[in-house]
């Protein structure tokens, strides 16, 4: 595997920890909401705005990230495929 090979593969390795530290950060939003919710109490969401501040900044780095990949690797079949899903999950989980 030559160095280029190794880099790309480092670069989709971050964009799918981006997309997977994004998808828990919503979760945890989703929850804090349930819990205020159930228990009828504000202090079970307090920390939802800074996540939605962190989810938000993920969406724009994963879609530049995303934006870049296409740019300067030209991915074909499944590497490809795993970016184009990864800037659409991150556009979904944002609006989550």
């Amino acid at each position: 595997m030559d160095s280029h090979q190794r880099a790309f593969d480092k670069e989709l390795d971050d964009l799918k920890g981006k997309l997977v530290h994004m998808a828990g950060l919503a979760e945890k939003m989703i929850d804090q909401a349930i819990g205020e919710l159930v228990n009828r109490d504000e202090q079970f969401a307090t920390g939802i705005p800074e996540y939605e501040r962190q989810v938000n900044a993920l969406q724009i780095e994963i879609d530049e990230k995303a934006v870049t990949l296409l740019a300067t690797h030209q991915p074909v079949a499944g590497d490809l495929r795993l970016i184009l899903m990864a800037s659409r999950i991150s556009g979904d989980l944002e609006r989550i």
